[in-house]
Parts: structure tokens; C-alpha cells; sequence
């Protein structure tokens, strides 16, 4: 009985490979393919397109690079926290993330003056919910979302 038992495991196990590597060939199993997205987190100073401070709000064009095409992204903040100075200056990129579940891309900046809050500005991306960090840095930050399959 042990031996017709394990006879039976050897033959499924066969054919579930056999039948996997079938439907490879004929391309039914396909690959995955991925839209990368980098995301540039805009500038504090040296730019035309610079964090600006509105009174109530902070906001500034940052850049999304996809299909080789460079494209200005508006970030603004969410909450304007109290004694930030008008000018920026003095004020440096401190943190890029990314929060998949609403597409939100979210720039983060301190002082390099004591006592200055820091703050940061967001910009939700249209359809970029469930991408993947594939890296970032302090100002930018690379997101690869898939879009479809190709064959194998």
C-alpha cells in the first residue's frame, strides 16, 4: 500500500510540473510588467520652481519622470504649522515617502535654524494606488506600479 501510495504522489507532482511548463510554452503564464515612476520633491531655493509660503500654505512644482517625459507635479501641504518663516531658505529636504494605499507622495523638509518647525507637502498621484518603493532618497523617490503582463 506504501509504495502505490508514494507512486501516486511521484505522478501528481509530475504532471503539475509537466502541465506548468505547457502553459509557459504556449504563454499562459506571463510575467509581470512594471511602469516605473520617479518623483522629484520640489526645491527650496536655486530654482524657478521653488517652495513658495502662501500665509495659510506651503506649496511648490516638484517633477514626475515617466516614459522618458519630465512632468511638473504641484505639491501643497496638508496643515501649516505655526512660525514658519516666509522665505525657505534656510530650509532643506529631509525625507520622500510614499504611502500606497492612497497614492500620496509626501515631501518632507527641516530648518537648518533652530527653532523653525519643520513641515512638509504632499501630491497624490491619479491612479498611483499599490506601487512599490524601489528607492529613495532624502528629495526623490522611485515607485514601479504593474500595469499588465507579457508573455514569458
Amino acid at each position: 500500500m506504501k509504495k502505490n501510495y508514494s507512486l501516486k504522489s511521484l505522478l501528481a507532482v509530475s504532471s503539475l510540473v509537466l502541465s506548468s511548463a505547457a502553459m509557459a510554452s504556449i504563454g499562459i503564464i506571463a510575467n509581470p510588467v512594471g511602469l516605473p515612476s520617479d518623483i522629484v520633491c520640489p526645491a527650496t531655493q536655486g530654482t524657478s520652481n521653488v517652495l513658495t509660503n502662501f500665509g495659510n500654505y506651503i506649496a511648490g512644482y516638484g517633477t514626475q519622470f515617466m516614459f522618458s517625459n519630465s512632468l511638473p507635479v504641484y505639491f501643497k501641504s496638508s496643515a501649516y504649522p505655526t512660525g514658519v518663516p516666509s522665505k525657505l531658505v534656510s530650509y532643506i529636504n529631509d525625507t520622500a515617502d510614499y504611502d500606497s494605499t492612497t497614492g500620496k507622495v509626501t515631501c518632507s523638509y527641516v530648518s537648518n535654524s533652530l527653532g523653525q518647525p519643520a513641515f512638509s507637502v504632499d501630491y497624490f498621484l491619479t491612479n498611483g494606488q499599490g506601487g512599490i518603493v524601489v528607492a529613495q532618497s532624502n528629495n526623490s523617490i522611485s515607485l514601479l506600479f504593474q500595469v499588465g503582463a507579457k508573455k514569458a
